[in-house]
């Protein structure tokens, strides 16, 4: 739901190489997001706090706090918040278990971009 000049919402993008996060903040803001983007689990989690968005991109494997710590986390502090993992094609059983713990769905790596758009305007407009 778009409402000011275009604008659709506000994304948080995670991952330990930062060039993904660049990339995912590129394409969507050049689609009227606002992005946010943070390079570790714990730094997602102080960027979520601060920056309340509507939708986090969160990649699964990270080094120190990973992907389904952060989720675990998030879904403690705001249980409505979406969450789409990023998960390399021979992590799909993790990116299952992510679902089971409440994300909303994946996307493999390398990313289909389109696809990652979809859902998160999917979750965007249900709210």
């Amino acid at each position: 739901m778009a409402d000011q000049a275009g604008f659709k919402g506000r994304v948080l993008a995670v991952d330990d190489e930062e060039h993904i996060t660049e990339v995912i903040k590129l394409h969507l803001e050049n689609r009227g997001y606002e992005v946010f983007t943070a390079n570790s689990g714990e730094e997602g989690i102080e960027v979520f706090q601060a920056k309340k968005p509507q939708v986090i991109v969160l990649d699964i494997m990270m080094p120190g706090m990973n992907g389904l710590d952060v989720l675990k986390k998030v879904a403690q502090l705001d249980p409505a918040v979406d969450v789409i993992m990023l998960t390399a094609l021979d992590d799909t059983m993790l990116a299952l278990e992510a679902i089971r713990l409440g994300a909303y769905g994946y996307v493999t790596k390398p990313i289909n971009m389109g696809r990652l758009e979809e859902l998160i305007a999917e979750k965007i407009e249900a709210n």
